[in-house]
């Protein structure tokens, strides 16, 4: 199992650009190229590092969801994996990949994970993100967060961030009018949020 976000280090731009040309590497480029290029000055490195501290901004989320051929996609689900980690997972190849080995706050039945979930609106652009949130049995401040954009060619490819939240519960909000961006907002709740049934179990 692949520990954490990791970019393969044999994959380049550079790479993906001989793929557009030679029929032999056609698997390993996505099917929009533009979209393989990150955008410029965005450290991944960095990102995976910041991810250990605070939430992944959705427009972040989108980045590397969008270049998620530069990273190894987990083939199965991590075991208990502590605050900070990520993960890619394809969910149509890992359907189970919620399955992590931790306790989850439980629906009134007793089996089913309580997830709240959001359909989030990145910017003003066209992107949108479906996020879906978990909390700790045990410790509440302790939370999962799955989220995948609603994009045809690549709303298989889920990004998970695990992270113990030191202040007031967060969820992602509105863009903020004169930045035109979204930002983590330490003072909202997961409260308006709709609850729905997980795979864990």
């Amino acid at each position: 199992m692949t520990p954490n976000l990791e970019i393969k280090k044999e994959t380049s731009v550079v790479d993906l650009e001989k793929a557009a040309v030679h029929d032999d590497y056609k698997d390993e480029i996505a099917p929009n190229p533009v979209a393989v290029d990150p955008r410029p000055g965005l450290d991944f490195e960095q990102l995976r590092y910041e991810a250990q501290h605070r939430w992944l901004r959705p427009s972040e989320i989108c980045e590397i969801l969008r270049n998620y051929r530069m990273f190894a996609i987990t083939s199965e689900p991590p075991n208990r994996p502590p605050s900070g980690s990520l993960f890619l997972f394809d969910r149509r190849v890992l359907i189970i990949f919620r399955r992590d080995g931790h306790n989850w706050r439980k629906k009134s039945d007793g089996k089913t994970v309580k997830e709240a979930h959001e359909r989030v609106k990145v910017g003003s652009t066209d992107d949108e993100l479906y996020c879906y949130y978990a909390h700790g049995e045990e410790n509440e401040k302790f939370q999962r967060r799955s989220c995948w954009m609603l994009e045809k060619d690549i709303m298989s490819i889920v990004l998970v961030q695990y992270l113990e939240v030191k202040g007031i519960k967060q969820k992602l909000r509105s863009p903020s009018p004169s930045r035109g961006t979204y930002a983590m907002s330490s003072t909202s709740t997961l409260s308006s949020l709709h609850d729905v049934d997980s795979e864990d179990s």
